[in-house]
């Protein structure tokens, strides 16, 4: 841990920029029905694999997540996240609350997909803290 604290430095303006990226979570929650659970479970999926390569970077399984283009596994799960948002039943009256929230849940899956390609173009690179980085910022924006 001796040089944790010079990386976490050089690090912020970076993991900074990465949360400007994403619109804010409203402060208030507008009322709603959310969809079954069930349709989470590949996004905790993904989320446990990020969880494990942001502490043992795979590039071979990161690769495999990002190859298909269009038909890639990543942009299936990040379907999968879409369709969930997209499926909420927002009870609340009040169109601006319920459009940030919209907003804010899609955001997160976007950003996260992006942190998934910044990893994976960082590990191409050997940029072991970039891609632990952005390991860590995909986490983020999925718990989400």
């Amino acid at each position: 841990a001796v040089g944790a604290a010079p990386i976490a430095a050089a690090l912020a303006p970076a993991r900074a920029a990465a949360a400007a990226d994403a619109p804010p979570m409203p402060a208030e929650i507008p009322s709603a029905r959310m969809p079954s659970w069930t349709m989470l479970i590949p996004i905790v999926e993904l989320d446990d694999a990020v969880k494990a390569w942001s502490k043992r970077p795979d590039t071979v399984a990161l690769d495999a997540l990002c190859k298909g283009g269009l038909l890639s596994a990543k942009n299936f799960y990040l379907g999968v996240g879409t369709k969930y948002t997209q499926s909420i039943i927002y009870d609340d009256f009040d169109k601006k609350l319920i459009d940030q929230d919209k907003n804010a849940r899609i955001g997160a899956i976007v950003v996260a997909g992006q942190a998934l390609d910044a990893a994976r173009k960082a590990l191409q690179k050997e940029d072991a803290a970039g891609a632990l980085l952005a390991f860590g910022d995909a986490g983020n924006r999925l718990r989400d």
